[in-house]
This record gives structure tokens, C-alpha cells and sequence, in this order.
């Protein structure tokens, strides 16, 4: 799965971008004298690159793991995989364009060489305009990006597409268990005594997680793969999307694991969501019900990105995320009490990770 690849390994010759900007079919303008440079990346198998110059808009170069879509690297497990011919990406941004969501244009993807040139929506992401003056600062953004969810939640239900990915993939029960057990895993130390009441728990909050009814979930929506151009805010890195209980979306956002939002915030926005949903004309929730199953999903979200981070590490030895593992262990267990099947995992933070709630 971490292995090097084909385009990766071109990308790294001198040769490679002259003649992948050679290729380019008439009608596609670069600019004078392209330079590609590379972009900061995430912990992803893709490389993307800002192509600049004189005389014509900059384009975004995303360099895939493969050109093949059969051998894409999977970046997130999945349940109900559908066979395509089709890499997700281009297969979830041209459903996500066709419900007119704010995601980037594809201009031309190279089969032969597993390049895809992008619209280029600039730097300034939503976490880059929280962190500086924190997240109460930029409330009316969060807010904006929370309507925008509340936009692809609804027009996804109500316009389902089968020709997309993302309605023949899902979260089940195994899935979420699954995510539980990879944070155990990459985390904790084995022969815990509290490990086989700890697996029963992680269980039955899995199954609780999975009876919830499905909707389009980004399944990664947070401050860091929203972009923020001339006012308005836009999605990227969309390419895991399945289907998912509604909380899950909108937890990994107010649950987000480089952005600490205050309790009394988190509480504030999850009331501005729930408004924005009834607005827009969903069908109104009861409250209570709701909020449990956000508070969950926040927690199983929160040790699952903990889990990764240690993975990365592990795996790809990017140790760029551990230092956000104790934040979002912090704020996941501020929400342990409501689940007492994780009574056992409190004393285990405290014991074996030296995390408190504080």
C-alpha cells in the first residue's frame, strides 16, 4: 500500500513535467514558461503541484499514486467498494459539480501518465484563518462552511446518482469497528487487562453508529480540506466520500483534530447546523437523539484520527501529526462520559498515554 509508484517516481525526473506539458491537447493554455512547484501535502499517496508563470491563470498538477485505477493505493478502508474503471476523484467531483458544489474543475486528466490538472483555488484554507486568532474569531466562517454541508447533505439525498462512488460505498458496523480497533492498535499497548471489555464496547457503539440512517458523507470535511476563495468556501480532497450516519460529516468538523473549538462553541455551531438544516428544508430532528449520536460519532472520529496519526508515522515515518494525537484524545474524552462502554478506555488514557480531559 506505501510503496513507491510509477507516476510518483516520474514526477521526481527532471524530464517528466516538460513532457506532460508537451502533452497537453490544443486548447488548454498554460502559462509562459511553466515551472511546476511543489505543494505542501498531507499524509496522501497523491503529489499536487502549483504550475505558474506569465500570460495565463496557474493550474494545480495532481500527480497520482498510479495511473491505473485499478491500482490506486486505498487511503481509507471501505465497505461496499463498487468495481470502476474510474478513479474516485474524477468520479466524485464530477457528481459533487453536477449538484453545483464549490469543488475544483477538472481541465484535463492524462491517462497515460495518472496526471490530472486542476483549477487552482489558491493557499488559504479555513484552518489557516482560525489558527491565528482561534475559532471563536472566525465564527461567521465556520458558520458558512457549516451551511455549505448542510448543501451537499441535501442535494445529495435528494438527486442520488448510482454512476457515483460515493452511493455504492459505506460505513457499517465492521467499518466503524474496524476504525475503534486500528486507534487500539496503533496506541495502546497490548495484553491490556481491560482489552476484551474494551473490544465489547467499541462493538456495541459500532453497531449503535451503523443503525443510523445514510447520507453523502465527505468522510474527511474539516478545516484543512476547506479552501477559502474571493468569500466563499470550497471543497476539496473528497475522493473517500460513502455513505454515512449525518453526524459524521458535521463531527469531524466541530470535532476537528487541528482546530480546538471550545466546548461552549461546539454547542453554538451544532445549534447553527440543526437551524440551517430545518432552513433548507430538511426534516427536523429530535434533538436529543441527535446530539447523542454526534457526540459518538465525534469520539469514534477522534480516536480513529489519533489512531492514523500514529499510523503515518508508523508506516510512511511522517511524524508531522503526532503532535496533534493528545488534542484530539482531549476532546474526544470530554464526551466519554455519555457512553459508559468507554469507562474502561478513560482509565487506560490516564494510565498508559498520561491524557487527561483537560
Amino acid at each position: 500500500m506505501e510503496n513507491g509508484s510509477r507516476s510518483q517516481d516520474q514526477a521526481r525526473e527532471a524530464g517528466f513535467f516538460p513532457a506532460a506539458f508537451r502533452a497537453l491537447p490544443e486548447g488548454i493554455r498554460l502559462p509562459e514558461n511553466p515551472e511546476a512547484i511543489r505543494l505542501p501535502g498531507d499524509a496522501s499517496n497523491r503529489r499536487y503541484y502549483r504550475v505558474s508563470g506569465a500570460g495565463a491563470k496557474s493550474l494545480i498538477l495532481m500527480v497520482l499514486a498510479d495511473a491505473d485505477p485499478h491500482r490506486q493505493p486505498v487511503e481509507e478502508v471501505t465497505a461496499g467498494e463498487k468495481p470502476t474503471e474510474e478513479i474516485p476523484f474524477l468520479n466524485i467531483q464530477r457528481y459533487l459539480e453536477k449538484l453545483g458544489l464549490p469543488v475544483p474543475r477538472v481541465v484535463y486528466h492524462d491517462r497515460e501518465r495518472g496526471i490530472i490538472y486542476l483549477e487552482d483555488l489558491g493557499d488559504t484554507l479555513l484552518y489557516d484563518l482560525a489558527l491565528p486568532a482561534g475559532p471563536r474569531a472566525e465564527r461567521d466562517r465556520f458558520c458558512q462552511a457549516l451551511e455549505l454541508l448542510v448543501e451537499l447533505q441535501l442535494r445529495a439525498a435528494r438527486r442520488p446518482d448510482p454512476d457515483c462512488l460515493a452511493f455504492h460505498r459505506r460505513f457499517d458496523a465492521g467499518l466503524y469497528e474496524w476504525e475503534f480497533q486500528h486507534f487500539r492498535e496503533e496506541l495502546l499497548p497490548p495484553g491490556l487487562p481491560e482489552a476484551s471489555e474494551l473490544a465489547r464496547g467499541f462493538r456495541k457503539l459500532a453497531r449503535e453508529l451503523a443503525e443510523e440512517p445514510g447520507y453523502f458523507c465527505h468522510r474527511d470535511y474539516h478545516s484543512r480540506n476547506l479552501l477559502v476563495q474571493d468569500g466563499g468556501i470550497k471543497i476539496i480532497d473528497f475522493q473517500d466520500a460513502l455513505q454515512a450516519l449525518r453526524q459524521y460529516d458535521l463531527a469531524s468538523f466541530l470535532f476537528d483534530a487541528y482546530v480546538d473549538f471550545p466546548p461552549e462553541l461546539v454547542e453554538e455551531l451544532l445549534d447553527y447546523y440543526l437551524s440551517a438544516w430545518e432552513r433548507a428544508g430538511g426534516k427536523p430532528d429530535e434533538h436529543a437523539h441527535f446530539r447523542r449520536m454526534f457526540y459518538l460519532a465525534g469520539v469514534q472520529r477522534g480516536l480513529k484520527a489519533a489512531g492514523r496519526f500514529a499510523y503515518i508515522k508508523r508506516v510512511k515515518d511522517n511524524p508531522k501529526f503526532l503532535p496533534f494525537i493528545p488534542g484530539v484524545l482531549r476532546r474526544a474524552r470530554r464526551w466519554f462520559p455519555l457512553f459508559p462502554e468507554l469507562a474502561g478506555l478513560e482509565k487506560i488514557l490516564d494510565r498508559e498515554l498520561k491524557i487527561n480531559s483537560q
